[in-house]
């Protein structure tokens, strides 16, 4: 685990780095003024994350989990991530089986369900497993991060500063841009169809 974390650092990859997403302005670019810490941002492998955090005393993993209705309307609305992949909504939204192609993906209501429920216990577990409300992340972006940070023991950059205040004040449509209004938080409500709606509600 270490060893992986450690080749991290000076992995010059176009995909692990998203440089594509940042040259189209989809992603900001900081400058690197604490060279000593590393983020790494996953979606997969949640399986491991307790191994991670038993091997590694200096890690913190944050954990942001969304509204399952949201989660699944996002995952949907995505071309590349759903109907490229075949899959069709009154049949894959619970188990998204037809997007996982091999073992550590997390596709679909029932994941969701179980990665949250797997989140809190290791957030109970764990002093240094920070779980956070991505509401919370839209409606207060500076002040729940300031909080986070103080938590991590980190400084509030003055880029980070203004990447805040800037993240909801345009709206890109690419889907994997991270400037979005914060209509992010309700589009669910009137996009994803009543029955699968309601199902989540009922269930969550």
């Amino acid at each position: 685990v270490r060893k992986f974390l450690d080749d991290l650092v000076d992995l010059d990859d176009e995909f692990i780095l998203q440089k594509d997403n940042r040259r189209n302005g989809y992603y900001p670019t900081f400058v690197k003024n604490r060279p000593e810490i590393l983020a790494l941002k996953t979606t997969r492998h949640h399986e491991l994350i307790e191994k991670y955090l038993e091997c590694v005393v200096d890690l913190h993993v944050v954990a942001i989990v969304r509204h399952p209705a949201a989660a699944i309307n996002s995952w949907t609305k995505s071309f590349k991530e759903f109907a490229k992949k075949g899959c069709v909504v009154e049949d894959d939204w619970r188990t998204g089986a037809c997007r996982k192609g091999d073992v550590g993906e997390y596709w679909g209501f029932e994941d969701w369900l179980n990665v949250t429920k797997h989140f809190v216990a290791l957030s109970k577990k764990y002093s240094n497993f920070e779980l956070i409300r991505y509401s919370d992340l839209v409606r207060q972006p500076a002040a729940t991060i300031s909080a986070l940070f103080e938590r991590l023991g980190m400084e509030m950059d003055p880029q980070t500063l203004q990447f805040l205040a800037d993240c909801h004040t345009r709206h890109d449509p690419d889907p994997y841009s991270v400037f979005k209004s914060k209509v992010v938080l309700d589009e669910w409500r009137q996009e994803l169809a009543p029955s699968i709606r309601d199902q989540i509600l009922r269930e969550t």
